[in-house]
């Protein structure tokens, strides 16, 4: 298990200073809050880091207010409440300064160089199959990090060396849609802040010691690799992400079936595999009657190497950190608790790497560990039980706060959650926990022949265990299993977290009123959770796809879909990165239809993704086709009206010209008092055939501009005969000037606002009885900041 029980803990007392030191010091040390001062400056410099991630105060400023509360502290030390302010101040701002050194010097380096041929100096490594460079030397302080892209040369010969990369920089592109991924704001919380089309890469002198050092540990970890990838067959991508965090495709095929049965983190790197190895080592020292100083320092030390040998990934290291400490302060006599421990762990991680902060899996992984310390602080044995019933409930117990402390987190991160974590925590842990110390073992003896059959015998029969029982779990055992990328998920999941606290409550409260009194928070507070959730019933959204067109909209259950999107840097297909997730995010079960105006592929890409997920009665277009795929298309060749697809109403208007852009449909879907002109990619021709459609056919309140914003002479005709009181313009990055300044000009000319998703993100219209109302996305393009 992986924390350690605090020694002699009590609430109620001043856990800093002894009795007869507490009258001679300064009053604000018997403040409540610092008991645990560790703990306190933690939580500040999360909420000073977050602070300016949102604000964003320029460095002037932080400087200010960090004298201000150094000052403050020095000059208010006898005024406890005064002094607590001044020392607020002075960690949040110091975290701002720190975010201000990580973040806001890159953004502002890069982005003078964006789409320009760059040279940096730094090292090479790899990740998940992606190669970085790391450390570069341009920058001091908190270097920033680049994808390397297209290498002209195999990048792994360079690893951990210092190399001089040349290449074409760009920024990551900033899809904003609900229920995808910004990818911009993605890849910058995890500092990396753009990629490299490499050109060119060469090595610039001798490695440094740190990078041979590294160096050695990859090239140790793929000759282990490569020996019991032979050895276990089909059972060693589960050995790899048990033992040293490697997820290959093969693995990512069981992810679904880990994360239900509530056994994923056991494939992760965490303090479970440290404290196995380090209590485990530290045990059988002690048992041969080693010093205990030798014993603690030889376990600190394989403890250190593995840590090197897994990556260094961030939980392993919070674990290698409390683990040591708790060792060291044991080692020199002080019995100091473990809050204290994962604090300092916490405070060191942020200092060397700021970017913990953002990362979900870092936070599951100190927040689960402080559950767990709490929890282990407040448990009474009881002699009267025997130990099974007693190992049965605290599992239970322990399942319980771990999960009220860590599904807002799961919540807020679109992760999952699962209620087979109370079974697996007593069935299938203790099992993969037998199978992380024997791949341990397995490894410390890989070099002795007769050794290495055995071992990888008894390591394919547990992980085929683990598995049979995790599927058996899966299909035979009542449970909840909610993804919280869709919008209903999340909010069964915010009302499930309030009624375990209810419950958990309820026990520990006996009195009648108090009771009634919290019932009725209670009620009050799913009442406010359903209410801030609750969503129009109509919806029509034109998405954030880059230089294409994609629009759905949205009724209950069902949708309707016009274009889906193209190909796009970063995100390849966006049918599968964008429009799925969208969908999902809706939990929408049926996608009526697919109308297309053309068929280029900045329309059309996505329809295959569609087509995997739902089952389609119907894709439109302007000529019968058959797509990427095999997916064929029904022509649709005189004006027409579809209004299968109540409350929503399609009026078609073909379009014919010699140009493919003209050869399209136009769209015009409306409902209630709202309604959108669709008009594809159609160009001068093309508008002009449209015009004589009559202005009584073509008039809306929402024009979506032709061709991703570029002019032609009749366009002004158009708009006038539209007469919108909002334009969208779907556009993204791209070689042709869109959106052309003269549309952009004509618009402001003739007064009709407008959006543009490269800027503004998806933009979503909600339609109610009398009125509609837009719903803009938002967007961190950090490399359009000037410009917005």
């Amino acid at each position: 298990m992986e924390f350690i029980q605090d020694q002699d803990f009590n609430p109620k007392k001043n856990l800093l200073v002894s009795s007869e030191d507490r009258n001679r010091i300064p009053s604000f040390v018997s403040f409540q809050f610092f008991r645990y001062p560790a703990f306190l400056i933690s939580v500040w410099i999360i909420i000073g880091f977050f602070i300016q991630e949102y604000i964003n105060l320029s460095l002037l400023m932080i400087i200010v207010l960090i004298g201000l509360g150094f000052f403050g502290q020095i000059l208010l030390h006898k005024y406890s409440r005064w002094f607590c302010l001044a020392s607020c101040l002075f960690w949040l701002m110091i975290a701002g300064f720190i975010h201000y050194l990580a973040y806001q010097i890159p953004i502002d380096a890069f982005r003078l160089v964006q789409g320009t041929k760059v040279t940096y100096q730094g090292t090479i490594q790899r990740i998940n199959e992606k190669y970085y460079l790391s450390k570069i030397e341009s920058f001091s302080g908190y270097r920033p990090v680049l994808l390397l892209k297209n290498p002209a040369q195999e990048l792994d010969q360079f690893l951990f060396q210092r190399v001089e990369v040349t290449g074409l920089f760009r920024p990551y592109l900033a899809c904003s849609n609900p229920g995808g991924i910004n990818f911009q704001t993605y890849w910058r919380q995890k500092r990396i802040f753009g990629e490299i089309q490499v050109y060119k890469c060469h090595p610039i002198d001798n490695n440094t010691f740190w990078n041979n050092f590294l160096s050695s540990f990859e090239r140790t970890r793929n000759a282990l690799s490569n020996r019991w990838r032979m050895k276990l067959g089909e059972e060693y991508p589960y050995f790899a992400a048990m033992l040293w965090g490697e997820k290959n495709d093969l693995f990512q095929d069981s992810t679904a079936l880990l994360q239900e049965t509530g056994i994923y983190h056991t494939f992760c790197i965490s303090g479970l595999h440290l404290t196995i190895l380090g209590g485990i080592l530290l045990f059988i020292l002690q048992k041969i009657h080693l010093p205990k100083s030798l014993a603690v320092s030889l376990s600190i030390f394989f403890c250190l190497l593995y840590l090197f040998f897994c990556s260094i990934a961030p939980s392993a290291f919070r674990a290698f950190l409390m683990f040591a400490l708790f060792l060291i302060a044991k080692q020199i006599g002080r019995n100091t608790l473990s809050i204290h421990f994962i604090s300092i762990a916490f405070m060191v991680m942020f200092f060397l790497q700021p970017e913990i902060i953002f990362q979900p899996g870092c936070q599951l992984s100190f927040i689960s560990t402080l559950a767990i310390i709490l929890y282990s602080s407040q448990i009474q044995n009881s002699s009267q039980y025997t130990k099974l019933f007693q190992w049965i409930a605290n599992g239970i117990l322990l399942s319980t706060v771990v999960t009220i402390f860590t599904l807002p987190l799961l919540i807020l991160n679109r992760l999952s959650f699962s209620s087979l974590i109370w079974t697996s925590n007593l069935i299938l842990i203790p099992i993969a926990q037998l199978s992380i110390l024997v791949n341990f073992i397995s490894i410390l003896g890989s070099w002795i022949p007769h050794l290495t059959n055995v071992f990888s015998h008894l390591i394919r029969l547990l992980i085929r265990i683990l598995i049979i029982l995790s599927e058996w779990s899966q299909n035979n055992i009542p449970h909840l299993f909610w993804k919280f990328e869709a919008k209903n998920q999340q909010i069964f999941g915010w009302v499930f977290w309030i009624l375990l606290l209810f419950l958990i409550d309820l026990l520990m409260v006996k009195k009648s009123k108090a009771i009634l009194l919290k019932s009725m928070i209670l009620f009050s507070l799913v009442l406010v959770i359903f209410g801030f959730s609750a969503q129009p019933q109509f919806q029509v959204w034109v998405l954030d796809v880059g230089q294409g067109l994609a629009m759905i909209s949205l009724s209950d259950n069902q949708a309707i879909c016009i274009d889906t999107g193209g190909v796009i840097r970063n995100y390849g297909n966006t049918g599968y990165t964008i429009l799925l997730p969208f969908l999902k995010n809706y939990g929408i079960h049926q996608l009526q239809s697919v109308y297309l105006t053309h068929y280029h592929q900045d329309h059309t890409a996505g329809i295959q993704s569609l087509v995997e997920a739902y089952d389609i009665s119907g894709i439109y277009g302007r000529f019968e086709s058959e797509l990427e795929g095999g997916i064929k298309t029904t022509s649709i060749e005189y004006p027409t009206v579809s209004k299968h697809h109540h409350p929503y109403q399609i009026e078609i208007i073909p379009i014919s010209g010699f140009q493919e852009n003209d050869q399209a449909l136009v769209y015009r879907l409306s409902i209630q008092n709202f309604s959108c002109l669709v008009c594809g990619d159609i160009e001068e021709e093309g508008i002009h055939q449209l015009l004589k459609a009559g202005e009584n056919i073509i008039r809306s309140e929402v024009i979506i501009i032709p061709h991703h914003g570029s002019y032609t002479t009749n366009l002004a005709q158009l708009i006038q005969q539209v007469r919108p009181s909002l334009a969208i313009i779907s556009t993204g990055e791209n070689r042709y000037g869109h959106p052309d300044q003269r549309t952009l000009k004509l618009l402001n000319e003739l007064g009709i606002p407008y959006y543009r998703t490269d800027y503004h993100g998806a933009v979503g219209f909600h339609i109610q009885r009398k009125n509609w109302k837009v719903i803009v996305h938002g967007k961190n393009d950090f490399s359009k900041m000037d410009n917005e």
